[in-house]
């Protein structure tokens, strides 16, 4: 049976809390963010895990993910609320993501009521960035500085 404290350990274990960064011509400074919240399985087992889950949450998105051995699939929850909802109920229970989880529930607390195109304040900036230090892998770190550090961040 799922409850939050399962749900906190799969997240510990084969889940991520992190900023998809990216470059978009269409928004005013050319780049945006996305705050995401995934689980990943695999095989059959995994993806009637993740269905369960989804269920559970009532919310996210279901995708099969390309890999060349097995099935993969990856359930992402993008929306701000339903993440937020998600972050502080397996807070209490979280163990190796606590700390992404705090900067993403700060984050995502202060973004509330807030037009999702409204350019991201300084404050805001400096939580991204910091989460963006425990998960970006090197080779895009830079990148992503240069962008949080001249306010170029704005939402999807």
């Amino acid at each position: 049976m799922i409850s939050w404290p399962w749900v906190a350990g799969f997240l510990d274990g084969d889940g991520s809390i992190f900023v998809k960064f990216g470059k978009r011509h269409d928004v005013e400074r050319g780049f945006s963010y996305g705050p995401c919240l995934t689980f990943a399985g695999s095989a059959e087992e995994g993806h009637r895990t993740l269905i369960a889950l989804q269920q559970f949450l009532e919310c996210g998105h279901l995708e099969q993910q390309a890999t060349r051995r097995y099935p993969a699939y990856q359930l992402k929850i993008w929306k701000h609320a339903e993440m937020l909802t998600i972050l502080e109920s397996v807070y209490p229970h979280l163990v190796t993501k606590k700390p992404h989880a705090r900067l993403m529930i700060s984050f995502l607390r202060s973004r509330l009521g807030k037009p999702r195109n409204e350019k991201i304040s300084s404050d805001e900036a400096e939580l991204l960035n910091e989460l963006r230090r425990m998960t970006v892998y090197r080779a895009n770190a830079q990148r992503v500085e240069r962008m949080l550090a001249c306010g170029h961040a704005s939402t999807l």
